[in-house]
This record gives C-alpha cells, structure tokens and sequence, in this order.
C-alpha cells in the first residue's frame, strides 16, 4: 500500500508540475512584458514603457493592469486625449477601477473639463469613502464653477465619513 500511494503522490505531483509549468508559460511573456513597461515607467521612460504596455495589449487587449500604465504614461507624456481614450476602454471593462477614475478625473482637471471631473470624483467615492483625494477633486470642481457652498460640503463631507471610522 506504501508503494502504491508513493507511486500516485509522484504521478500527481508530476501532474501539477506539468500543469504550473504550462500554465505559467502562457503568461510568461505577458507577464515580462508588464514587468518591463513598470520598470520602463519607474525610470521616467514613458514612451519605453507605451511599448511594452502595447505589447501586453496585442496579447491581452482587456488587460486593465496594461491599460492603466499605458494611460497613466500616456498622460506624463501630456497626450490626455490618448490617455482619455485608453481610460474609456478600461472603465467600459471595470467601472469600478478606482485608479482610472482618479486619473481620469486629474486629467479633466487639467483640461478645466469640471462636470466630468465631478462625475468621476463622485464615482470613487461610492467605491471608497474614505478616498481623500476625491473630495478635493469635488472641491476643486465646485470652486472652479463658483460653487463655493458645494465646495465646501465635499470637504465637509470627507470629515464626517473619516469620523465614522
């Protein structure tokens, strides 16, 4: 009986080396392609970066990981209306991806585009309360549109959610 389990525990274990290898070696390039847009990007080599993040996409085109860096490189490199269009493609994948609606919100900012900016901001706050950051974006928005008592109200508004906590 000893034997015998040994010899299974082997034919599995070969199975899921196997399966792990293979599975791996479907994403490897993928996975390096990120690797070396992130590390691209960390040393200010955006255009670098667009390349491998194009790479990932010709691969993957709903990789939301890809399509943030290759949007958030594109905006360093002040090409927002690129950086708009790759922001569209991922929030059409997740609506609720909190980083692409901040930079979309930022890149609005930038372009005076006020009521969008208030769209998004409103929108990361319904996925995290607590994001700080979005109610100085609302802040911002009001004050650029004279609204000085919804200004204030955002503000007003992240101190009460912080308090709860």
């Amino acid at each position: 009986m000893y034997l015998y389990n040994k010899i299974i525990y082997k034919i599995i274990g070969s199975l899921l080396c196997i399966f792990i290898i293979f599975n791996s070696s479907l994403h490897a390039d993928t996975l390096t392609s990120l690797q070396k847009a992130a590390h691209e990007k960390q040393q200010h080599h955006h255009a670098k970066s667009n390349y491998y993040y194009f790479e990932t996409l010709s691969k993957q085109p709903n990789n939301t990981e890809a399509l943030y860096g290759l949007a958030h490189s594109y905006q360093h490199l002040r090409k927002n209306d690129k950086a708009l269009i790759e922001l569209k493609k991922l929030l059409q994948i997740n609506p609720a991806h909190e980083q692409g609606l901040m930079l979309s919100a930022l890149i609005n900012i930038q372009s005076q585009n006020w009521n969008q900016v208030l769209n998004n901001a409103e929108q990361v706050i319904q996925i995290n309360p607590l994001n700080e950051q979005a109610y100085m974006y609302l802040d911002s928005a009001y004050s650029a549109l004279g609204d000085t008592a919804a200004a204030a109200s955002a503000m007003d508004r992240y101190q009460q959610v912080k308090a709860q906590q």
